[in-house]
């Protein structure tokens, strides 16, 4: 992909971003000709007019819909607000039992449960040994076993997947397979998919990955049992990145550089904020997990109409010798904004580009030779799987005692907007590096002290319970208001740190790993129910290592960023880890691109 540079830094990075720095495209003794690259032509067609509105559009569904398809996941298998035997002897309800039990009253049946308050299980009647209903039954009769039917206290009557099949207990585990299958079929998706982009063409692996979160969330739909579930959220994970990545790198494009990070940030702090607090408002207002699933899935289908709209990536089609096609698409932006693209600079382009051919590849295993790009490159992997997990966990722990889950998430998701406008306020101000360092540290802080809360003030009853419940809120919505800020800036500031001639393929590589982490997410959380400040302490401790290991990577703002291997290698090398962009800390001169003034 060909990102246009302009005066200010490179666009900012969002959620699954992939940037590339400007490639140029060269005439085939190697010389770049003026008005045939990419950036050029796009100037010439028109670079913010009717068409970049449009393209905005189409980008702000494409937030809507990939916010309601990744957060759906965690509301088809929202757990029960409370749950209980059905009934105490399993086939007979409460009223059979006092009708021979005459000398045990309702007050002192419900009295009679396991004292370490053990929900899965209750005492039942043995039937056979009533002789008279005269009798009355002594409580040693009544015998300790696990419940095998639940009665539910929903969240506003919603029914999940969990409460109608009684996923709960010692089947709590389903639930966390079936999400854990999501993330497995994320991983598998990034590859397949990016494979089909570099084949087929950016639009067509968008369209293919709403095709498969259509027909994951049909699958899930008709699904009555594990086996089916957890192969369908497999087909429905295999959407998960693709459907935003490749809309946002068509857009990334061929939009103005110097509108570049206040459109595209403009677009996922609204709509991206605005999909992921009607999510759970969606779940409520259809009842079922099955209607709710069916109404996030149905507006997915206006995504493959996209393909008589969106312009196929101008410098994918370049590496792919169809400079015809790539001229068209221009003509036609030019068109739609009302310009004129002179006819010699159309006739040069069509020179320069009529043998075709590839740009060399750069190996991936290269970004690992080299120590100073190894250690690089480990750090960004490392940080990448933690803020991925901790982001995804994050935003499905929304089951605080005494509180709606649906409300704990809407209210967290209001988080994004903000974040955005911190990255768009500070990022160019503080650094990539110092925004990132001080947002995981206070994810890592208020995780932590989400845990040891739970772990020390709770049983210990110093704190009310109203307190309490204020207190889990407002730590849990500013952990996500930090993670959000970390991932979002964190992913521009690892795009920029690889070399040019392969970011693109070590951006997908750092993608892949996160969401091979975000497996974990689902069975992360489930250790809550054998400690519940367990997964909030994993949380802060991966949180802090994340950010002290910040500490060994470079500042990249206000610099050319690396364009080759040996660029990547000697970049920051004589940064100290104490250095910040804001305070002053010493800049390395090597690694900048030293044909600056010449350009």
């Amino acid at each position: 992909m060909v990102i246009c540079e302009g005066n200010e830094a490179e666009g900012d990075a969002t959620q699954g971003e992939t940037i590339l720095k400007d490639v140029k495209v060269s005439d085939r003794k190697g010389e770049i000709q003026p008005d045939v690259d990419v950036c050029s032509m796009l100037a010439h067609a028109g670079d913010f007019g009717r068409y970049q509105i449009l393209l905005m559009m189409l980008f702000s569904l494409v937030n809507v819909l990939s916010a309601f398809h990744y957060f759906a996941q965690t509301f088809i298998t929202i757990q029960p607000a409370d749950l209980r035997c059905d009934s105490i002897n399993g086939d007979s309800n409460l009223t059979d039992i006092l009708n021979v039990t005459q000398g045990l009253q309702l007050a002192d049946v419900l009295k009679i449960r396991p004292k370490n308050g053990d929900k899965c299980k209750g005492y039942y009647l043995d039937m056979t040994e009533i002789i008279t209903e005269e009798e009355t039954v002594e409580k040693s009769v009544w015998k300790l076993e696990e419940c095998t039917a639940f009665d539910y206290d929903r969240h506003f009557g919603y029914e999940s997947i969990v409460t109608e099949l009684d996923w709960v207990c010692k089947d709590a585990w389903k639930a966390a397979l079936g999400q854990s299958m999501y993330f497995v079929g994320a991983v598998g998706g990034t590859f397949m998919m990016g494979i089909a982009a570099d084949k087929w063409g950016r639009v067509k692996a968008l369209i293919a990955a709403f095709l498969f979160a259509i027909l994951g969330n049909t699958m899930t739909i008709l699904s009555s049992g594990l086996e089916l579930f957890a192969v369908s959220r497999f087909i429905a994970g295999l959407a998960t990145d693709t459907n935003f990545v490749m809309m946002y790198i068509i857009v990334m494009e061929y939009i103005r550089p110097s509108m570049r990070t206040f459109g595209l940030n403009v677009c996922i702090g609204v709509f991206y904020c605005l999909g992921c607090s009607v999510v759970p408002w969606l779940a409520v207002g259809f009842e079922t997990w099955r209607k709710f699933l069916m109404s996030v899935s149905v507006p997915m289908v206006l995504v493959p109409f996209y393909y008589f709209i969106l312009p196929e990536s101008a410098s994918w089609l370049l590496t792919k010798g169809r400079a015809d096609k790539a001229l068209e698409g221009f003509l036609r932006i030019a068109k739609i904004n009302g310009k004129v693209i002179p006819d010699e600079v159309v006739a040069r382009f069509q020179a320069v580009h009529k043998d075709g051919g590839k740009p060399p590849q750069t190996s991936l295993h290269e970004l690992f030779k080299t120590p100073n790009l190894r250690r690089k490159m480990s750090i960004l992997v490392f940080k990448t799987m933690t803020l991925t997990l901790c982001y995804d966990a994050i935003s499905r722990n929304v089951n605080i005692s005494g509180t709606s889950p649906f409300e704990i998430f809407s209210l967290g998701s209001l988080t994004v907007f903000p974040a955005c406008l911190v990255i768009l306020t500070l990022q160019d101000k503080i650094g990539r590096k110092g925004l990132f360092f001080i947002a995981v540290l206070l994810s890592a802080f208020l995780t932590s002290s989400s845990g040891l809360m739970h772990a020390f003030l709770k049983d210990a009853e110093i704190l009310s319970t109203d307190l309490m419940v204020h207190m889990s809120i407002g730590l849990s919505v500013t952990a996500r208001l930090c993670v959000v800020i970390a991932f979002n800036s964190g992913s521009q500031y690892a795009a920029e740190l690889i070399p040019t001639v392969i970011r693109g393929r070590g951006v997908a590589l750092i993608h892949v790993v996160g969401y091979a982490a975000s497996f974990l997410s689902p069975l992360l959380l489930y250790l809550s129910r054998f400690w519940q400040p367990l997964p909030d302490l994993l949380l802060g401790l991966l949180c802090f290592i994340c950010a002290s290991l910040t500490l060994l990577l470079p500042e990249t703002l206000g610099r050319t960023l690396p364009a080759t291997l040996n660029d990547g290698e000697v970049f920051g090398e004589e940064d100290r880890p104490c250095d910040f962009a804001c305070c002053g800390g010493r800049t390395s001169r090597r690694g900048r691109d030293e044909n600056r003034d010449e350009q």
